[in-house]
């Protein structure tokens, strides 16, 4: 099978364009990843993730934030070899161009279209991570996009008092609840000379308006999901891909036959059964 028998049709924006203006764009169709294309062309020049836009809250510049540094396939690259440079590159998507941009393959096309369909029989316990982030329920939702991002992790389940599983957070989940909000910052700018001699007592006041990112006075329970989709450790991973597919989602955490939490399953970790 080839790239281009799972590849998804390109969602892109042209530059220029405002911060605000992509952060309402990737809401409103609820991407994560968008390409960006020189105006009136498909040349792809750079893309850009909701993370990025998180991990710079400052910068209005969309193209200091970009990354420019760009992976490709092409339309009859062989999914095999897709599927390794994801997992080599550790990035969950990858750009189909033939001279132009022609579509976006993701980890949940490969997962959704293929993994789903065929008959794996290898278990999640195989392929899941034995090492994750756990999340306290009332956690202050900045506090835990903070230690989401320490952690490396776009995602963590949540656990109460009891230390029993709650809910299922995700980077998406906080960044839906972030706005776009406009400061004005006052600076006091003193200048003076090197000597007594010169010392002129002139003051000056600079207003610099600029955007910025707010979080919510919110906790990780106000906005994590509640209702949790887990797989056992014995699940086959076709199974778990149907799953994910059905649900929307691209990881659950993995239980025992006692029920009890013992992982993470990623869409990504899938990849390696290819």
């Amino acid at each position: 099978m080839k790239v281009e028998d799972l590849m998804s049709p390109p969602i892109y924006m042209e530059i220029p364009m405002s911060r605000k203006e992509l952060l309402e764009f990737m809401k409103k169709r609820n991407i994560n990843f968008v390409p960006l294309v020189k105006r009136n062309t498909k040349r792809v020049i750079g893309v850009i993730t909701r993370n990025d836009l998180l991990r710079y809250p400052d910068e209005e510049q969309i193209a200091l934030i970009m990354n420019r540094n760009l992976l490709t396939v092409t339309p009859t690259t062989s999914i095999t070899e897709a599927a390794k440079k994801i997992l080599d590159s550790n990035q969950r998507y990858l750009l189909v161009i033939d001279d132009e941009l022609k579509g976006v393959l993701s980890v949940a096309d490969i997962v959704w279209k293929f993994i789903a369909v065929q008959q794996f029989s290898e278990t999640v316990e195989q392929f899941m991570s034995r090492k994750f982030l756990c999340l306290w329920h009332h956690l202050p939702v900045k506090v835990a996009y903070k230690i989401m991002k320490f952690d490396g992790t776009e995602a963590a389940p949540v656990i109460d008092d009891c230390a029993a599983l709650v809910g299922f957070i995700t980077i998406s989940d906080i960044l839906n609840t972030v706005q776009v909000i406009v400061k004005d910052k006052t600076s006091h700018l003193s200048t003076s000379g090197e000597s007594q001699e010169w010392d002129w007592d002139v003051s000056s006041i600079i207003y610099i308006t600029k955007e910025e990112l707010e979080f919510p006075d919110r906790t990780v329970a106000d906005i994590m999901s509640k209702k949790v989709y887990t797989v056992t450790t014995s699940t086959t991973i076709s199974e778990c891909a149907k799953k994910m597919k059905k649900f929307d989602i691209d990881q659950m955490p993995v239980t025992d036959a006692n029920g009890n939490l013992v992982g993470i399953i990623q869409d990504m970790h899938l990849l390696s059964a290819l």
